[in-house]
């Protein structure tokens, strides 16, 4: 009995400090792991990367600090150049489901048994599917357009 207490005690304190494990949470720690380079950067600059913010100028550094590492990168010529753009992802979960009749085995007063079907909802899987929220252009190392997906 005491082991099972411990061991939810345990669950509940790593669900608890899970959840504290935000966006800003892994910001600050890439900026101190790279705390010269983040340094090196402007007050101003350093205000924008640590509220997780991205501008036109910026270089790769102060956007892995900002919004980490991308999710995908692509390259992409065209007549001006090559760009290198970053994307940053999210999965969206779905659920797929439908009603469906089943048979439940009853017995009747009689004592005899009888089949009845019932209707029951039934989730059948679960889609997933990655969208971009956001796409960095750069330009030999800094930053020349930012997309991002609109919220809704």
């Amino acid at each position: 009995m005491k082991k099972r207490l411990r061991f939810l005690a345990v669950l509940a304190i790593m669900i608890t400090l899970t959840g504290c494990m935000n966006s800003q949470f892994f910001r600050e720690r890439r900026i101190n792991s790279n705390q010269e380079v983040f340094n090196s950067f402007s007050p101003e600059i350093q205000a924008k990367v640590r509220a997780g913010q991205v501008d036109v100028g910026f270089s790769e550094q102060m956007v892995y600090l900002a919004w980490g590492k991308a999710n995908r990168i692509y390259t992409r010529t065209t007549s001006q150049g090559t760009a290198t753009i970053w994307a940053y992802t999210k999965v969206r979960t779905s659920a797929e489901s439908h009603w469906a009749s089943i048979p439940v085995y009853l017995t009747n007063r009689n004592g005899q048994s009888v089949i009845r079907y019932r209707t029951i909802w039934v989730v059948d899987r679960d889609n997933k599917e990655e969208y971009t929220i956001a796409r960095i252009e750069f330009i030999d190392g800094f930053v020349n357009a930012v997309e991002q997906l609109k919220q809704r």
